[in-house]
């Protein structure tokens, strides 16, 4: 069993997870400081259970355990397990004079996180670039997106995460459907005009009309979509779409790739080791 407690909230209230589990025994604390908080611990735990710092661990009444359980307590079998860990426990010495059970403190040090320091960190994972399109009442809108992940094979899902400031998302969301566009290396400079703000995007960019969008010319591939759901995701926003139609796909240039600030592409460090699927429509 593992007690839990977390010093961050304002009133921290100890929890018992897995409480039927008598083979192991610790205290998990987690906190917002750099160091072990021994007087908040205590003073969380006050009335029921005393530190010791020194030795890194915890006393804990019994009876508190027991409470702590909630009605599993009142199980038989839950009962012997309890009785037979605290022999043991007082066979190891881990009993105080007062018979409480010692518990081993796990410190959990949960430090805020800068932006800058998770978008360095992060930036250490390469993404591919993709561009959506769409249109808003006959005019042809787009922006660029490489927060995005295929979700699922049945039905055909996909995910894109615009940021929350994104004063295009909500045009594209208004009009239901999109064209997520898998862009190749050579239209770095396409992507970086449609992840500009107030430019107008779309002069000098050959593309063909659709009814989901604008399809660009020379994308990897076209996924055609219709948004399903959107979902709450701190400073940006979690779309899932269903793919409704595919073209592409079939192999071609090398893809936009983009990796610490930077863009690039992907070279294959040995042989495919099948050749690329029909292309499908």
């Amino acid at each position: 069993m593992i007690l839990e407690i977390d010093l961050r909230n304002p009133a921290p209230q100890p929890n018992l997870v897995d409480p039927a589990n008598f083979r192991a025994f610790h205290a998990a604390v987690a906190t917002d400081d750099s160091s072990p908080a021994w007087s908040e611990l205590q003073g969380a735990l006050a009335g029921f259970a005393k530190v010791d710092p020194s030795g890194g661990r915890i006393f804990i009444e019994a009876g508190a355990l027991e409470k702590l359980a909630g009605d599993l307590s009142s199980d038989p079998s839950w009962r012997d397990g309890f009785s037979a860990m605290l022999v043991y426990a007082e066979k190891k010495g881990w009993l105080d004079d007062a018979g409480r059970v010692a518990a081993h403190v796990e410190w959990e040090f949960i430090i805020p996180i800068e932006p800058e320091a998770f978008r360095h960190v992060l930036g250490h994972f390469p993404t591919g670039v993709t561009v959506l399109t769409a249109w808003e009442r006959g005019t042809p809108i787009g922006m660029t997106c490489n927060s995005f992940t295929s979700v699922s094979l049945d039905p055909p899902l996909i995910a894109v995460c615009p940021a929350k400031s994104s004063q295009t998302w909500p045009k594209i969301r208004d009009a239901g459907r999109f064209i997520l566009h898998l862009m190749p290396v050579a239209h770095e400079e396409m992507a970086q005009k449609f992840a500009q703000r107030d430019a107008d995007r779309f002069v000098s960019v050959s593309h063909r009309a659709t009814v989901a969008g604008p399809a660009l010319d020379d994308a990897l591939a076209w996924i055609y979509c219709s948004v399903v759901d959107e979902h709450d995701a701190g400073d940006h926003t979690i779309v899932v779409a269903e793919v409704v139609r595919l073209e592409g796909g079939g192999g071609g240039p090398q893809p936009l790739v983009f990796y610490r600030g930077n863009y690039g592409t992907f070279v294959p460090s040995t042989e495919p080791h099948a050749p690329d699927g029909p292309r499908v429509r």
